[in-house]
């Protein structure tokens, strides 16, 4: 399944339940373009397009998705952090203990 680009230009969108509903159609469809646009919603100022975001990254579960990992152990909402830790540690395994005690 491909994405269709007005999927990724409404995660641009002024009003956050338009990139949302973006963010929750991209959950379903799993290629490199999604993981990006992924990532890049995870650093979106909304904690609920965030949570979608950072919800459909798991459920890919590769190790693709470690560099958004990464970016979310500095998010403001603890959830995603704490939830990064562990999904973090589930993909890189030992690798990623020298990140975690930095953070």
């Amino acid at each position: 399944m491909v994405a269709d680009q007005s999927i990724f230009k409404a995660l641009e969108n002024q009003d956050y339940s338009v990139r949302w509903f973006a963010t929750e159609a991209l959950r379903k469809i799993v290629n490199e373009a999604t993981i990006a646009a992924l990532s890049k919603a995870l650093q979106d100022k909304n904690d609920f397009v965030r949570r979608v975001a950072f919800d459909a990254l798991e459920k890919i579960g590769t190790k693709a998705i470690i560099p958004a990992l990464r970016q979310s152990l500095k998010d403001d909402n603890t959830l995603i952090c704490e939830q990064a830790i562990y999904l973090l540690g589930d993909i890189a395994g030992e690798c990623a203990i020298p990140e975690l005690i930095e953070t």
